[in-house]
């Protein structure tokens, strides 16, 4: 901006010169030009801002931590003449860790038309990521001036959910994760994936499989109708993700160890409840994941939640679906960074499963030098992760 400006006033003193020097109508005439030249852009430039609209565009899924996610910006132009410049700032804003970071956007706008401009990201950390438009600033077509538009739209925030890495689950946990255990009983209230007993029945949804239609009922009714299979209630898998650290690196390996056995058990069909405590709601909550759908938006709420509160606080505000449901799961993973903290909440665990695996996914805690609760089921595991080496926004 600084640079045209000089330009067109060394223009303009060259024009002034030629005009002193050569006494000519022709001179006048290329002065008078120059002179008018810059406030007719001027108003037309005034009379642009208040076409002008910049829009972000809701994101198209959600973003994983450490991997490249574009965000779209829709820049609008409504006047018959194209605007020179529009210069977008940016506020990226992590409640998590309370960092702010901007960026400016540079983009032209074509009359009458609306375009598009992608800018690629990395989210350093998971969790929630909220991006603003905190300034919209246009140029004239000489760019000598800088207006900024009457007032900044509604709707201009949005908010993208970065997600954890899934990662390999380690030889010892595979081995003894899914164990085969058989059950008669079956939940009277969530679905399964055990084909023996049918749960219910619910019309076609997208993403369900053919291979469950009840193929009867359909021809009856002239639509196709999906069976619900039983839950066993000694086939149940119950993760319990740690969310309390204020290290986001550990946090991050937390979500991901927890979100990696929930896809391994997604993938191989079986039922989990992914379960943890929401700091803003002083409550436990609970996600239940029977089909590979749920999945994305249970470890989307998981990641929302904030941290700052003792790790124990998860154990001893089980959310009552869990505590309550008389299901007695096979299997109950916990990963945390701060296994100590949560040793004489684990034997509260009891109970509710047949097995309880701690997954420790801190590399600097001693896995032989912590205590375990006397009991037979109760045990740790190392589950640690190579940070991403991508860098970039909070």
């Amino acid at each position: 901006m600084l640079l045209h400006r000089i330009s067109y006033l060394l223009l303009l003193i060259i024009a002034f010169c030629f005009c002193v020097l050569y006494v000519d109508t022709l001179s006048y005439y290329l002065l008078l030009l120059l002179l008018l030249l810059p406030l007719a852009f001027l108003a037309i430039a005034v009379w642009a801002k208040k076409q002008i609209s910049v829009t972000l565009l809701p994101p198209n899924g959600f973003a994983f931590r450490g991997e490249e996610f574009p965000l779209q910006i829709r820049v609008k132009n409504s006047t018959l003449l194209p605007v020179a410049t529009v210069i977008v700032n940016l506020v990226f804003f992590s409640p998590l860790s309370g960092k702010t970071e901007s960026l400016q956007i540079r983009c032209t706008a074509p009359a009458k038309n609306a375009v598009i401009r992608t800018l690629k990201f990395t989210p350093k950390h998971c969790g929630v990521l909220q991006i603003r438009v905190k300034k919209i600033r246009i140029t004239d077509l000489l760019r000598l001036f800088l207006l900024r538009p009457a007032g900044t739209p509604d709707n201009h925030t949005i908010e993208i959910v970065a997600l954890p890495q899934i990662l390999a689950i380690p030889a010892a946990l595979n081995t003894n994760l899914i164990t085969g255990m058989d059950s008669n009983n079956y939940s009277a209230h969530a679905a399964g994936n055990d084909s023996s007993e049918i749960f219910g029945l619910h019309e076609y949804r997208d993403g369900d499989k053919m291979s469950r239609v009840h193929w009867k009922i359909t021809a009856k009714t002239s639509k196709l109708y999906i069976k619900d299979y039983s839950l066993p209630l000694s086939r149940s898998f119950l993760i319990l993700c740690d969310a309390s650290s204020s290290d986001s690196t550990l946090r991050d390996a937390n979500f991901a160890a927890a979100a990696s056995v929930c896809s391994l058990l997604i993938n191989a069909e079986e039922s989990a409840a992914l379960g943890w405590y929401d700091t803003a709601q002083h409550t436990g909550c609970v996600a239940y994941l029977d089909h590979l759908a749920d999945f994305p938006n249970a470890i989307a709420q998981l990641s929302r939640c904030l941290p700052y509160a003792p790790p124990d606080l998860m154990l001893q505000n089980l959310p009552i679906e869990i505590t309550r449901s008389g299901t007695l799961y096979a299997h109950c993973m916990i990963a945390t960074d701060q296994p100590d903290s949560l040793l004489e909440a684990l034997t509260e665990l009891a109970p509710l499963a047949r097995r309880i695996t701690v997954l420790v996914t801190n590399p600097a805690v001693d896995l032989e030098a912590i205590r375990l609760p006397v009991h037979p089921e109760i045990h740790l595991q190392a589950f640690s992760e190579q940070m991403p080496t991508n860098t970039m926004i909070l």
